[in-house]
């Protein structure tokens, strides 16, 4: 799931989500999909995992969200897409910083 978002394969992301991809694997990096999407403001491949994810304010060993990340690196379409799917946007991270601050 991981190597396709990173090339850009949807038809192959959206393939390996119906046969049931595990959306919470970490990566070597210790992020899960929807973080690592949020990362990169791939946000037409977030639109579809969305709705493969059970919570879209996982939280990664910071207690960052997705939406933390996104609004960190200024993705506005990315940080919408996360907000239209629910996204708390007043959780804090480890910090106590939440989306709102680094928006």
């Amino acid at each position: 799931l991981h190597l396709a978002a990173r090339n850009g394969q949807k038809k192959c992301m959206s393939k390996l989500l119906e046969h049931g991809a595990d959306v919470n694997v970490c990566n070597n990096e210790g992020l899960t999909e929807i973080h690592w999407l949020a990362v990169n403001g791939r946000t037409e491949l977030l639109r579809d995992l969305v709705q493969h994810v059970s919570d879209v304010d996982v939280e990664d060993e910071m207690g960052q969200t997705a939406l933390h990340v996104a609004c960190q690196n200024g993705h506005k379409t990315t940080v919408q897409c996360l907000l239209d799917s629910s996204a708390d946007i007043n959780r804090p991270n480890v910090s106590g910083a939440t989306p709102l601050y680094f928006a």
